[in-house]
């Protein structure tokens, strides 16, 4: 699905949970948060930052799933096993509270769900799927220009959601889409161009170049760790959309940029888990729990298992990507 997805539905899920036991929830939020940001490196879909630098870096699909699916996976291992010791007395305190509530609750009556109405959607989610994970072959078949069918499946999606849904298609365009977030990406990547027609990216690839004397592994160092940096004080698109031109600038100045594209999804996802604003899923988890009034979470309680993950998964993916692409 995509970070703001899963992160809406299994922070829902959480909240009734610690609701329902009686906990605090923020600890269980910011695992979630670290999880799901960690995971969302693993496919084009997942974030979108992964959509950006599959489009402007021209990596398909198959290029997540043999770079940056393994990576994902060994880093989401390593973030489960940090929160288990990290957060183990809250864990126990979830355990306890479990048991406690299994027997003072009456055994229920097993409820059962009929799924005819839901063969339809799942047939649109699975053919969804099936054509992203298949883009690059029938971008070949069809003889259209790579990475089209990113966006042409995307489309044809909503349209196909838009004819099922006749009667509510007015609503689903104006209401559920969000418009105001769609224009500040409209804006940011003007923006963004705008540093690039005056030539100010140029010369930041030069001084890259300089700095780390044109070595292609300092300079994918530098770029992964650069971008995770800004992602932690900003936010992981705003991050990735920055370097986006200064990557182009060191291609055109003959450098294998390859590496770097991968460095930049690793950086604005891992990296987002150092701060509460470092990704779209961090901001929308906060709000869910202050607007259901289960607590808050501060920058204070955040930074320390914040930046014991990101760091250390920070550190895992930028050797494995080395291993792998070196």
């Amino acid at each position: 699905m995509d970070e703001v997805t899963s992160i809406l539905f299994m922070t829902t899920t959480m909240l009734h949970i610690c609701s329902r036991h009686r906990l605090r929830a923020a600890p269980y939020i910011m695992m979630l948060v670290f999880a799901t940001n960690v995971g969302s490196a693993a496919t084009v879909v997942g974030n979108p930052i992964g959509v950006i630098i599959a489009l402007r870096g021209g990596l398909s699909f198959g290029d997540f799933i043999r770079v940056a699916t393994p990576i994902s996976c060994l880093c989401l291992v390593v973030t489960i096993v940090l929160c288990l010791w990290y957060f183990r007395r809250e864990i126990r305190e979830l355990g306890e509270a479990k048991e406690v509530v299994d027997q003072e609750c009456a055994p229920k009556e097993e409820v059962t769900m009929a799924n005819n109405n839901l063969f339809v959607p799942w047939l649109l989610f699975l053919g969804t799927i099936t054509s992203l994970i298949m883009h690059a072959k029938m971008e070949q078949w069809l003889h259209l220009m790579k990475n089209s069918l990113l966006i042409g499946t995307s489309l044809a999606a909503g349209g196909v959601v838009m004819l099922l849904e006749r009667e509510r298609a007015k609503e689903l365009v104006e209401r559920r889409v969000d418009w105001w977030t769609l224009t500040f990406f409209i804006m940011l990547f003007a923006s963004v161009g705008t540093l690039k027609l005056v030539g100010t990216t140029t010369v930041i690839a030069n001084g890259l170049l300089n700095l780390t004397g044109g070595d292609a592994l300092n300079i994918f160092i530098g770029i992964t760790w650069a971008t995770g940096a800004l992602t932690s004080v900003l936010d992981n698109v705003l991050a990735v959309a920055t370097f986006i031109p200064i990557i182009g600038d060191l291609k055109a100045l003959g450098l294998n940029t390859v590496p770097l594209w991968w460095g930049m999804l690793f950086g604005g996802t891992l990296l987002g888990n150092m701060t509460i604003i470092g990704s779209t899923a961090n901001i929308v988890a906060i709000g869910m729990l202050e607007r259901r009034g289960l607590g808050a979470i501060t920058m204070k309680e955040w930074i320390l298992p914040g930046a014991i993950v990101s760091l250390t998964t920070g550190i895992l993916a930028t050797v494995l990507l080395w291993w792998r692409l070196f």
